[in-house]
């Protein structure tokens, strides 16, 4: 197979297994901790910015009933979920034209540099600005990452290297609050955006100078039997989804969000002339696409290949199902907390705390099951789909948090070690889910598939939290089983639409006459 522009300089004399890909993996976790801590500095600078004028706080009225400083803030948190999420559509394909060490160092110098312009914000429109350059940099992440990993682990350490980087996620949360307090007591708030992105900086310094493309290893044996998959006119039969369906499913689809519209805006009326007409649109526009590209018979049109493949859905499901569940955990635990056991945000510290540690140990024991499984005879396809079982089961407890207020009603403890519990099985099961495109794709299409299932699970988070904003406090039975269920019925929908894992079954071989 001729060598993409993204090899170029790789040499076929690095070793199949080398102890560099650990280093790899420490400079990945480095980076998605530095990732996280970025975007929580002004969610931890809240208090502060009480003082910062153009924020809008009122100092006579009470905490509240600050209507501007809430919306200004909200907002600014809402532009970078929207630029993240956005952004997750465009980010994983130019990583997988640009190469894995390049695309990186687009990445996290974009992010560096946008985070360190919080400081000089005189503004909200200001804040805007830089929170949408800073989601627009760090959607890169997940995807360079993912492709770093398929380019440095064998099939069988994927996930526990993607568990050990991932962890940095939880780290994050041990880092940057002690690191702000301190910098914020000296220099203000505007000192606060300087150290993370003084960070990024120093981790794209090393990235630059590691010999990365003339060190990793060569394709595993599933690489290259995956190659197949994306160089053909078309995606092999098995792996390949019926246009005459996938079009008309995503045009339903994309109708949901307008339909969400009508309801709210224009009273359930579905004659509002201007709520139908962007519905309509709304709906249209994906399933257009999917038509145009449909049409695209080119042997290099490789996006036209992946969005016809059962593995891109079985994996943006995946994602879009069971990421606002962990959200739902960070976001709402201190609140829950608080209205089931009367737990103030000082004392809710401890809990949230016993989260983020056992998840980090959920992370690294999930995603080294799937590989001890593989290490033991099994095969892909059954080591991680066995460890995903496994995480799923571990997610189920969480139907009994709503009784453990009646059961322990002065203990908040029961039902902060379950949702920990759940919390740690989804970053196991996170760890195994990342790893599957690398198991349906070759790498010059896995920061693609990775990048539309983040901008999945963005959508996903936000529809979820929609559920939890609405229903936490009067039905929060529901939001618990919801939360509970829905990694079975990703794994189940992830087993009807790719019932193997791995390259392509071998076409059977006609018979000869004796």
């Amino acid at each position: 197979m001729p060598a993409s522009p993204n090899t170029r300089e790789f040499t076929s004399l690095a070793p199949d297994v080398s102890n560099v890909r650990w280093f790899v993996c420490f400079l990945l976790f480095a980076a998605t901790t530095i990732n996280y801590m970025d975007r929580s500095v002004f969610s931890n600078l809240e208090i502060i910015l009480h003082g910062v004028p153009f924020m809008g706080w009122n100092a006579a009225a009470d905490k509240f009933h600050q209507p501007v400083f809430d919306n200004n803030f909200g907002n600014v948190l809402i532009w970078f979920q929207i630029a993240y999420g956005v952004g997750f559509l465009f980010a994983g394909r130019i990583i997988d034209k640009l190469g894995t060490k390049t695309g990186y160092a687009l990445a996290i110098g974009i992010w560096a540099v946008s985070s360190m312009c919080h400081s000089l914000v005189t503004s909200v429109i200001g804040f805007y600005i830089a929170r949408v350059c800073l989601g627009l940099g760090e959607c890169g992440n997940f995807p360079a990452a993912m492709k770093a990993v398929s380019e440095w682990f064998p099939t069988e350490e994927r996930a526990k290297a993607v568990g050990l980087f991932n962890s940095g996620s939880n780290v994050s949360f041990f880092v940057a609050l002690p690191l702000l307090t301190w910098v914020t007591g000296h220099w203000g708030w505007r000192a606060a955006f300087l150290p993370t992105g003084i960070l990024g900086m120093a981790w794209l310094i090393v990235w630059l100078i590691f010999p990365y493309n003339k060190l990793r290893r060569g394709s595993t044996t599933t690489q290259r039997e995956l190659a197949p998959v994306l160089t053909g006119l078309e995606v092999p039969r098995e792996f390949r989804l019926n246009p005459s369906i996938l079009i008309p499913v995503v045009f339903i689809l994309g109708l949901l969000p307008g339909i969400v519209m009508i309801e709210q805006h224009a009273g359930g009326e579905f004659l509002h002339i201007p709520s139908t007409i962007i519905a309509l649109i709304l709906g249209s526009i994906p399933a257009a696409l999917l038509l145009w590209f449909n049409r695209d018979k080119s042997s290099d049109a490789v996006l036209p290949k992946i969005l016809f493949h059962k593995g891109c859905y079985a994996f943006l499901i995946g994602k879009g199902l069971t990421d606002g569940v962990w959200w739902f955990y960070l976001f709402y635990l201190p609140q829950f907390l608080n209205r089931n056991y009367g737990v103030d945000t000082k004392g809710a510290y401890k809990f949230v705390l016993a989260v983020y540690v056992i998840s980090s140990v959920g992370s690294i024991f999930g995603g080294t099951l799937s590989g001890w499984c593989m290490n033991r005879g099994y095969s892909v396809n059954s080591g991680r789909k066995f460890a995903m079982l496994c995480m799923a089961f571990l997610v189920l407890p969480l139907v009994f948090v709503p009784h453990m207020g009646a059961i322990f009603p002065n203990n908040p403890w029961p039902a902060a070690l379950i949702i920990a519990l759940a919390a740690a099985a989804h970053q196991g099961w996170s760890a195994n889910l990342f790893s599957t495109p690398a198991d349906m794709f070759p790498s010059t299409a896995v920061s693609t598939v990775v990048g539309i299932g983040g901008a999945a699970g963005a959508a996903g988070g936000a529809a979820f939290t929609w559920v939890v904003k609405h229903n936490l406090s009067l039905h929060p039975l529901l939001v618990f089983s919801m939360a509970a269920g829905a990694y079975l019925t990703s794994l189940l929908i992830f087993q009807l639409l790719v019932p193997r894992l791995g390259a392509p079954l071998e076409p059977e071989l006609p018979l000869t006459a004796a």
